[in-house]
Protein backbone atom coordinates (compact mmCIF):
# COMPACT_ATOMS: atom_id res chain seq x y z
CA UNK A 1 0.00 0.00 0.00
CA UNK A 2 2.83 2.31 0.93
CA UNK A 3 4.52 1.66 -2.46
CA UNK A 4 1.32 2.51 -4.31
CA UNK A 5 0.99 5.78 -2.41
CA UNK A 6 4.64 6.60 -3.14
CA UNK A 7 4.15 5.96 -6.87
CA UNK A 8 1.04 8.18 -6.92
CA UNK A 9 2.92 10.91 -5.07
CA UNK A 10 5.75 10.84 -7.65
CA UNK A 11 3.25 10.89 -10.51
CA UNK A 12 1.63 13.94 -8.97
CA UNK A 13 4.98 15.66 -8.72
CA UNK A 14 5.80 14.86 -12.37
CA UNK A 15 2.37 16.03 -13.49
CA UNK A 16 2.83 19.24 -11.54
CA UNK A 17 6.27 19.77 -13.06
CA UNK A 18 4.95 19.15 -16.56
CA UNK A 19 2.10 21.58 -15.98
CA UNK A 20 4.56 24.13 -14.65
CA UNK A 21 6.74 23.69 -17.73
CA UNK A 22 3.74 24.10 -20.02
CA UNK A 23 2.57 27.18 -18.18
CA UNK A 24 6.12 28.54 -18.20
CA UNK A 25 6.39 27.92 -21.95
CA UNK A 26 3.09 29.68 -22.60
CA UNK A 27 4.25 32.57 -20.47
CA UNK A 28 7.51 32.73 -22.43
CA UNK A 29 5.61 32.72 -25.74
CA UNK A 30 3.39 35.46 -24.37
CA UNK A 31 6.43 37.50 -23.40
CA UNK A 32 7.91 37.02 -26.88
CA UNK A 33 4.68 38.16 -28.51
CA UNK A 34 4.47 41.09 -26.13
CA UNK A 35 8.11 41.93 -26.87
CA UNK A 36 7.47 41.87 -30.62
CA UNK A 37 4.45 44.12 -30.18
CA UNK A 38 6.44 46.49 -27.97
CA UNK A 39 9.30 46.48 -30.50
CA UNK A 40 6.93 47.25 -33.36
CA UNK A 41 5.39 50.04 -31.35
CA UNK A 42 8.83 51.59 -30.86
CA UNK A 43 10.10 51.05 -34.42
CA UNK A 44 9.32 54.23 -36.35
CA UNK A 45 7.10 54.24 -39.38
CA UNK A 46 10.07 55.60 -41.34
CA UNK A 47 12.05 52.44 -40.51
CA UNK A 48 9.19 50.30 -41.74
CA UNK A 49 8.90 52.39 -44.91
CA UNK A 50 12.66 52.13 -45.47
CA UNK A 51 12.57 48.34 -45.19
CA UNK A 52 9.54 48.16 -47.47
CA UNK A 53 11.26 50.40 -50.05
CA UNK A 54 14.36 48.17 -50.09
CA UNK A 55 12.33 44.96 -50.31
CA UNK A 56 10.24 46.33 -53.18
CA UNK A 57 13.29 47.56 -55.08
CA UNK A 58 15.13 44.28 -54.50
CA UNK A 59 12.21 42.23 -55.88
CA UNK A 60 12.03 44.42 -58.98
CA UNK A 61 15.78 44.13 -59.55
CA UNK A 62 15.53 40.33 -59.37
CA UNK A 63 12.84 40.39 -62.07
CA UNK A 64 15.21 42.03 -64.60
CA UNK A 65 17.20 39.94 -67.05
CA UNK A 66 20.68 40.82 -68.29
CA UNK A 67 20.52 43.76 -70.69
CA UNK A 68 17.08 44.85 -69.52
CA UNK A 69 16.12 48.30 -68.23
CA UNK A 70 13.40 48.87 -65.67
CA UNK A 71 11.83 52.06 -64.32
CA UNK A 72 10.03 51.64 -61.02
CA UNK A 73 7.82 54.16 -59.24
CA UNK A 74 8.52 53.77 -55.52
CA UNK A 75 7.73 56.02 -52.60
CA UNK A 76 10.95 57.06 -50.92
CA UNK A 77 11.68 57.81 -47.27
CA UNK A 78 12.70 61.29 -46.12
CA UNK A 79 16.12 61.56 -44.42
CA UNK A 80 17.19 58.12 -45.76
CA UNK A 81 19.60 57.28 -48.59
CA UNK A 82 19.97 54.36 -50.97
CA UNK A 83 23.55 53.08 -50.56
CA UNK A 84 25.64 50.48 -52.40
CA UNK A 85 28.68 48.65 -51.03
CA UNK A 86 30.96 46.80 -53.43
CA UNK A 87 33.71 44.30 -52.61
CA UNK A 88 36.52 46.86 -52.69
CA UNK A 89 34.88 49.17 -50.16
CA UNK A 90 34.46 49.39 -46.42
CA UNK A 91 31.05 48.03 -45.56
CA UNK A 92 28.76 47.42 -42.57
CA UNK A 93 29.12 44.03 -40.85
CA UNK A 94 25.57 43.09 -41.79
CA UNK A 95 26.70 42.89 -45.44
CA UNK A 96 29.19 40.14 -44.48
CA UNK A 97 31.46 39.61 -47.50
CA UNK A 98 28.83 40.28 -50.16
CA UNK A 99 28.12 43.27 -52.35
CA UNK A 100 24.98 44.77 -50.91
CA UNK A 101 22.35 47.45 -51.38
CA UNK A 102 21.15 49.30 -48.27
CA UNK A 103 18.65 51.94 -47.19
CA UNK A 104 20.19 53.92 -44.33
CA UNK A 105 19.57 57.12 -42.35
CA UNK A 106 21.25 60.07 -44.08
CA UNK A 107 24.08 62.03 -42.49
CA UNK A 108 27.24 61.13 -40.61
CA UNK A 109 29.47 58.19 -41.47
CA UNK A 110 27.54 56.17 -44.04
CA UNK A 111 29.00 52.80 -42.96
CA UNK A 112 28.11 53.36 -39.30
CA UNK A 113 24.71 54.69 -40.27
CA UNK A 114 23.92 51.56 -42.28
CA UNK A 115 25.22 49.25 -39.56
CA UNK A 116 23.28 50.90 -36.74
CA UNK A 117 20.03 51.90 -38.40
CA UNK A 118 20.00 50.63 -41.98
CA UNK A 119 18.52 47.69 -43.89
CA UNK A 120 20.64 45.73 -46.39
CA UNK A 121 20.15 43.10 -49.09
CA UNK A 122 22.74 41.05 -50.97
CA UNK A 123 23.40 41.98 -54.60
CA UNK A 124 23.94 38.69 -56.41
CA UNK A 125 24.73 39.96 -59.92
CA UNK A 126 27.95 41.79 -59.08
CA UNK A 127 28.91 45.38 -58.44
CA UNK A 128 26.57 48.38 -58.24
CA UNK A 129 27.17 51.73 -59.96
CA UNK A 130 25.04 54.79 -59.33
CA UNK A 131 24.31 57.47 -61.89
CA UNK A 132 23.33 60.74 -60.31
CA UNK A 133 20.50 63.01 -61.25
CA UNK A 134 20.80 66.74 -61.50
CA UNK A 135 21.28 69.04 -58.53
CA UNK A 136 23.08 72.06 -57.11
CA UNK A 137 26.43 71.08 -55.61
CA UNK A 138 27.85 74.43 -54.59
CA UNK A 139 26.83 78.05 -54.03
CA UNK A 140 29.42 80.81 -53.79
CA UNK A 141 29.87 84.55 -54.12
CA UNK A 142 30.54 85.52 -57.74
CA UNK A 143 33.70 87.41 -56.85
CA UNK A 144 35.19 84.33 -55.17
CA UNK A 145 35.51 82.46 -58.47
CA UNK A 146 35.64 85.37 -60.92
CA UNK A 147 38.49 87.62 -59.85
CA UNK A 148 38.08 91.37 -60.44
CA UNK A 149 34.33 91.11 -60.96
CA UNK A 150 32.92 93.95 -58.79
CA UNK A 151 31.32 92.70 -55.58
CA UNK A 152 28.56 95.32 -55.82
CA UNK A 153 27.42 94.24 -59.30
CA UNK A 154 25.22 91.44 -60.59
CA UNK A 155 25.61 89.29 -63.70
CA UNK A 156 22.84 90.21 -66.17
CA UNK A 157 23.91 87.64 -68.77
CA UNK A 158 26.71 85.13 -69.27
CA UNK A 159 28.00 82.72 -71.87
CA UNK A 160 31.00 80.54 -72.67
CA UNK A 161 32.84 79.97 -75.94
CA UNK A 162 35.09 77.01 -76.71
CA UNK A 163 38.50 77.83 -78.13
CA UNK A 164 40.35 74.55 -78.56
CA UNK A 165 41.16 73.22 -75.07
CA UNK A 166 40.39 76.60 -73.55
CA UNK A 167 37.02 78.01 -72.64
CA UNK A 168 36.38 81.76 -72.69
CA UNK A 169 33.70 83.01 -70.30
CA UNK A 170 31.92 86.35 -70.63
CA UNK A 171 30.07 87.86 -67.67
CA UNK A 172 27.88 90.81 -68.72
CA UNK A 173 26.83 93.53 -66.27
CA UNK A 174 25.08 96.53 -67.82
CA UNK A 175 27.05 97.49 -70.93
CA UNK A 176 30.29 95.99 -69.61
CA UNK A 177 31.70 92.52 -70.10
CA UNK A 178 34.31 90.74 -68.00
CA UNK A 179 36.24 88.12 -69.94
CA UNK A 180 37.88 85.08 -68.32
CA UNK A 181 39.86 82.18 -69.72
CA UNK A 182 40.03 78.71 -68.24
CA UNK A 183 41.04 75.17 -69.22
CA UNK A 184 38.25 73.01 -70.61
CA UNK A 185 40.19 69.87 -69.73
CA UNK A 186 40.11 70.62 -66.02
CA UNK A 187 36.42 71.48 -66.03
CA UNK A 188 35.34 68.53 -68.12
CA UNK A 189 37.10 66.06 -65.82
CA UNK A 190 35.68 67.58 -62.65
CA UNK A 191 33.47 65.41 -60.43
CA UNK A 192 30.83 66.56 -57.95
CA UNK A 193 32.55 68.04 -54.94
CA UNK A 194 35.73 68.66 -56.96
CA UNK A 195 34.30 71.24 -59.36
CA UNK A 196 35.45 74.37 -57.59
CA UNK A 197 38.85 72.99 -56.66
CA UNK A 198 39.62 72.24 -60.32
CA UNK A 199 37.83 75.24 -61.86
CA UNK A 200 40.21 78.19 -62.00
CA UNK A 201 39.66 81.34 -64.05
CA UNK A 202 42.10 83.96 -65.27
CA UNK A 203 40.82 87.46 -65.85
CA UNK A 204 41.67 88.55 -69.39
CA UNK A 205 39.99 91.87 -70.13
CA UNK A 206 37.03 94.16 -69.57
CA UNK A 207 35.19 96.00 -72.35
CA UNK A 208 31.93 97.18 -73.90
CA UNK A 209 29.66 94.29 -74.93
CA UNK A 210 28.04 96.32 -77.74
CA UNK A 211 31.35 97.13 -79.41
CA UNK A 212 32.79 93.66 -78.88
CA UNK A 213 29.94 91.93 -80.76
CA UNK A 214 28.68 94.71 -83.04
CA UNK A 215 25.32 94.94 -81.25
CA UNK A 216 23.02 97.82 -82.24
CA UNK A 217 23.07 100.75 -79.83
CA UNK A 218 19.26 100.76 -79.61
CA UNK A 219 19.44 97.68 -77.34
CA UNK A 220 18.74 98.97 -73.84
CA UNK A 221 20.12 95.92 -72.06
CA UNK A 222 21.14 92.31 -72.67
CA UNK A 223 18.76 90.00 -70.80
CA UNK A 224 20.39 86.68 -71.66
CA UNK A 225 22.89 85.03 -74.02
CA UNK A 226 23.16 81.51 -75.42
CA UNK A 227 25.60 79.93 -77.85
CA UNK A 228 24.63 77.41 -80.48
CA UNK A 229 27.42 74.99 -81.42
CA UNK A 230 27.75 73.41 -84.84
CA UNK A 231 26.12 69.98 -84.59
CA UNK A 232 28.91 68.48 -86.67
CA UNK A 233 31.59 69.85 -84.35
CA UNK A 234 30.64 70.38 -80.71
CA UNK A 235 33.86 72.35 -80.10
CA UNK A 236 32.84 75.10 -82.52
CA UNK A 237 30.24 77.81 -81.91
CA UNK A 238 28.24 78.72 -84.96
CA UNK A 239 26.29 81.64 -83.52
CA UNK A 240 25.80 83.66 -80.34
CA UNK A 241 22.26 84.76 -79.46
CA UNK A 242 21.83 87.98 -77.48
CA UNK A 243 18.32 88.35 -76.02
CA UNK A 244 16.79 91.75 -75.28
CA UNK A 245 13.09 92.37 -74.67
CA UNK A 246 11.00 90.57 -77.29
CA UNK A 247 13.94 90.35 -79.73
CA UNK A 248 17.09 88.34 -80.05
CA UNK A 249 20.21 89.22 -82.03
CA UNK A 250 21.99 86.41 -83.85
CA UNK A 251 25.73 87.08 -84.08
CA UNK A 252 27.79 85.06 -86.56
CA UNK A 253 31.23 84.28 -85.16
CA UNK A 254 32.57 83.58 -88.63
CA UNK A 255 31.11 86.58 -90.50
CA UNK A 256 30.95 89.02 -87.54
CA UNK A 257 27.49 90.21 -88.56
CA UNK A 258 24.25 90.56 -86.54
CA UNK A 259 20.67 89.69 -87.47
CA UNK A 260 17.67 90.97 -85.49
CA UNK A 261 14.85 88.41 -85.03
CA UNK A 262 11.58 88.39 -83.06
CA UNK A 263 11.39 85.97 -80.13
CA UNK A 264 8.05 84.87 -81.56
CA UNK A 265 10.12 83.06 -84.19
CA UNK A 266 10.79 80.52 -81.42
CA UNK A 267 7.27 80.72 -80.02
CA UNK A 268 8.17 83.03 -77.13
CA UNK A 269 5.97 86.03 -76.31
CA UNK A 270 7.96 87.58 -73.44
CA UNK A 271 11.55 88.39 -72.57
CA UNK A 272 13.74 85.74 -70.89
CA UNK A 273 16.07 85.86 -67.88
CA UNK A 274 18.40 83.12 -69.04
CA UNK A 275 19.02 80.76 -71.95
CA UNK A 276 21.29 77.76 -72.33
CA UNK A 277 21.90 75.45 -75.27
CA UNK A 278 23.03 71.84 -75.64
CA UNK A 279 22.92 69.02 -78.17
CA UNK A 280 20.88 65.96 -77.24
CA UNK A 281 21.94 62.60 -78.70
CA UNK A 282 19.23 59.98 -79.20
CA UNK A 283 19.92 56.43 -80.33
CA UNK A 284 18.11 55.73 -83.59
CA UNK A 285 19.64 52.38 -84.57
CA UNK A 286 22.87 50.55 -85.29
CA UNK A 287 25.03 49.83 -88.30
CA UNK A 288 25.27 46.32 -89.68
CA UNK A 289 22.75 43.49 -89.53
CA UNK A 290 20.72 42.22 -86.58
CA UNK A 291 21.63 45.17 -84.39
CA UNK A 292 25.38 44.66 -84.75
CA UNK A 293 27.91 47.37 -85.44
CA UNK A 294 28.13 50.91 -84.11
CA UNK A 295 25.25 52.79 -82.52
CA UNK A 296 23.68 55.53 -84.66
CA UNK A 297 22.70 58.76 -82.90
CA UNK A 298 20.46 61.60 -83.99
CA UNK A 299 21.74 64.98 -82.80
CA UNK A 300 19.04 67.41 -81.68
CA UNK A 301 19.94 71.01 -80.73
CA UNK A 302 17.94 72.07 -77.65
CA UNK A 303 17.65 75.45 -75.90
CA UNK A 304 16.21 76.00 -72.41
CA UNK A 305 14.70 79.43 -71.74
CA UNK A 306 14.26 80.57 -68.13
CA UNK A 307 11.84 83.25 -66.94
CA UNK A 308 10.99 83.75 -63.26
CA UNK A 309 10.00 80.42 -61.71
CA UNK A 310 9.35 78.79 -65.08
CA UNK A 311 11.19 77.57 -68.16
CA UNK A 312 10.60 76.38 -71.74
CA UNK A 313 12.37 73.76 -73.84
CA UNK A 314 12.85 74.47 -77.55
CA UNK A 315 13.64 71.70 -80.06
CA UNK A 316 15.49 73.26 -83.01
CA UNK A 317 15.00 70.26 -85.31
CA UNK A 318 11.25 70.00 -84.74
CA UNK A 319 10.95 73.80 -84.32
CA UNK A 320 8.71 73.22 -81.31
CA UNK A 321 8.49 75.06 -78.00
CA UNK A 322 7.28 73.06 -75.00
CA UNK A 323 4.46 74.16 -72.74
CA UNK A 324 5.47 76.21 -69.72
CA UNK A 325 7.23 74.19 -67.00
CA UNK A 326 8.14 75.18 -63.47
CA UNK A 327 11.30 75.23 -61.35
CA UNK A 328 9.20 75.54 -58.18
CA UNK A 329 9.64 72.21 -56.28
CA UNK A 330 5.87 72.05 -55.62
CA UNK A 331 5.18 72.24 -59.37
CA UNK A 332 8.24 70.34 -60.57
CA UNK A 333 7.68 67.91 -63.42
CA UNK A 334 9.76 64.92 -64.45
CA UNK A 335 13.00 66.11 -66.01
CA UNK A 336 12.77 69.52 -64.31
CA UNK A 337 15.64 71.57 -62.94
CA UNK A 338 15.76 70.42 -59.33
CA UNK A 339 17.38 72.77 -56.80
CA UNK A 340 17.70 75.69 -59.24
CA UNK A 341 16.58 78.88 -57.40
CA UNK A 342 12.79 78.75 -57.75
CA UNK A 343 12.41 82.53 -57.35
CA UNK A 344 14.17 83.02 -60.66
CA UNK A 345 17.70 83.53 -61.99
CA UNK A 346 19.65 86.42 -63.50
CA UNK A 347 21.61 84.38 -66.04
CA UNK A 348 23.10 80.98 -66.84
CA UNK A 349 25.89 79.43 -68.90
CA UNK A 350 27.09 75.88 -69.44
CA UNK A 351 30.44 74.11 -69.78
CA UNK A 352 30.36 70.37 -70.41
CA UNK A 353 27.79 68.85 -68.04
CA UNK A 354 28.10 71.72 -65.58
CA UNK A 355 25.74 74.71 -65.47
CA UNK A 356 26.33 77.99 -63.66
CA UNK A 357 23.21 79.86 -62.52
CA UNK A 358 23.61 83.43 -61.30
CA UNK A 359 21.25 84.89 -58.71
CA UNK A 360 21.90 88.33 -57.19
CA UNK A 361 25.58 88.29 -56.15
CA UNK A 362 25.92 84.50 -56.00
CA UNK A 363 26.30 81.68 -58.47
CA UNK A 364 25.10 78.08 -58.14
CA UNK A 365 27.09 75.17 -59.58
CA UNK A 366 24.58 72.75 -61.06
CA UNK A 367 25.73 69.34 -62.28
CA UNK A 368 23.29 67.80 -64.76
CA UNK A 369 24.50 64.21 -64.56
CA UNK A 370 22.97 61.58 -66.78
CA UNK A 371 22.74 57.81 -66.99
CA UNK A 372 25.97 57.41 -68.93
CA UNK A 373 27.94 59.53 -66.47
CA UNK A 374 28.46 57.64 -63.23
CA UNK A 375 28.47 59.28 -59.84
CA UNK A 376 31.65 59.30 -57.79
CA UNK A 377 29.47 58.53 -54.75
CA UNK A 378 27.87 55.22 -53.83
CA UNK A 379 24.58 56.70 -52.60
CA UNK A 380 21.84 59.16 -53.32
CA UNK A 381 19.23 60.61 -50.94
CA UNK A 382 15.60 59.54 -51.02
CA UNK A 383 12.57 61.81 -50.69
CA UNK A 384 9.20 61.12 -49.13
CA UNK A 385 7.53 61.50 -52.52
CA UNK A 386 6.94 59.00 -55.30
CA UNK A 387 10.31 58.47 -56.99
CA UNK A 388 11.22 57.08 -60.41
CA UNK A 389 14.08 54.62 -59.89
CA UNK A 390 15.84 53.48 -63.06
CA UNK A 391 17.70 50.16 -63.05
CA UNK A 392 19.76 48.47 -65.76
CA UNK A 393 21.53 45.13 -65.72
CA UNK A 394 24.61 44.88 -67.90
CA UNK A 395 26.67 41.76 -67.34
CA UNK A 396 27.88 41.72 -63.76
CA UNK A 397 27.16 45.41 -63.18
CA UNK A 398 23.90 46.81 -61.85
CA UNK A 399 23.28 50.45 -62.73
CA UNK A 400 20.85 52.42 -60.57
CA UNK A 401 19.64 55.97 -61.20
CA UNK A 402 17.25 58.21 -59.28
CA UNK A 403 15.61 59.27 -62.52
CA UNK A 404 13.91 57.52 -65.40
CA UNK A 405 16.14 55.64 -67.85
CA UNK A 406 14.87 55.56 -71.43
CA UNK A 407 17.59 53.17 -72.66
CA UNK A 408 21.18 52.77 -71.43
CA UNK A 409 22.43 55.14 -74.13
CA UNK A 410 19.47 57.36 -75.04
CA UNK A 411 20.17 60.16 -72.57
CA UNK A 412 23.61 61.18 -73.76
CA UNK A 413 24.06 64.95 -73.74
CA UNK A 414 27.01 66.81 -75.21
Amino acid sequence: MRKILERNRKKGILTGNALSLILGGLALVGLVILGVKLYNSFVSQDDKNAQEFLNSLNERIKSLKDGEVGNFALRGVKDYSLVAFNDDEERPDKCFFDNCLCVCPSGGNIVSSCQEGGFCREVVQGSVQFSSAEGVFKTEKISKLFDRFPEDREVDAAFALDEGRDTVIYLISGTDFYKYRTSLGSIGAALPGQILQRFTTNFEEMGNIYKEFSLPEKIKEVDAVSTRPLVSDKNSNERIYFYSGNKYYSYSIKNKDVEEIDLSDWGLTESVDGAVHYVENKQTGTTGFSGGGDIIYEKTPITYFFRGDSYYRYDHNAKELSDIRYIDPDKLEEGGWRDVPSEGIDSVFKIGFTYYFFEDKEYHVYKYLIYSELSDKNFFPLSNKLMEIGVSKEGKVLFISNRKIETPSSSLIS
